[in-house]
């Protein structure tokens, strides 16, 4: 019954890392309560980042496109997240920019990240507020291209 005493023993905060804080103890405990989510998979996929199949958007200026993301922002939310979250959005959003923001896969992520985290937060469910943050992310990314060709092109109106 060793097991079931060292899970009942979990419970009580008694297990190797709170009795030996050295970080080797730390690490065996943490592959031991992770040894139940690990599985082998049927398939394998190669991830591979097309990271040469970017497009270069020139001197794209950074201000106006921030500017303009935020004051579209309304038009970016319809149908999918409720117009309720526009300060708090607009908040995480202008907190997130930083120079060529829209050029960086890691900035839409996390974008993708702190968005899904807010949605949850307003008791969204964890599938609906991902399904939601993908779904705003995907349009911003769709409204940062095509500012990005309007300015490459001349046309500064963002339309």
């Amino acid at each position: 019954n060793k097991k079931e005493i060292l899970k009942e023993l979990d419970l009580y905060n008694i297990n190797e890392a709170t009795l030996f804080p050295e970080l080797e103890h730390q690490l065996s405990y943490i592959k031991y309560v992770n040894s139940s989510c690990t599985q082998s998979v049927s398939e394998f996929f190669l991830y591979e980042d097309n990271g040469n199949a970017k497009i270069d958007f020139g001197d794209v200026d950074d201000d106006s496109l921030n500017k303009h993301i935020l004051d579209n922002l309304k038009f970016l939310m319809v149908s999918i997240i409720d117009e309720s979250f526009i300060d708090d959005l607009h908040n995480i959003i202008n907190n997130n920019f930083v120079v060529d923001w829209y050029k960086r896969v890691n900035a839409f992520s996390k974008l993708k990240m702190e968005i899904t985290s807010f949605l949850i937060g307003k008791e969204y469910s964890k599938d609906d507020a991902k399904t939601k943050a993908s779904e705003f992310i995907d349009r911003l990314k769709t409204e940062v291209n095509s500012y990005c060709n309007n300015f490459k092109s001349g046309d500064f109106s963002g339309n």
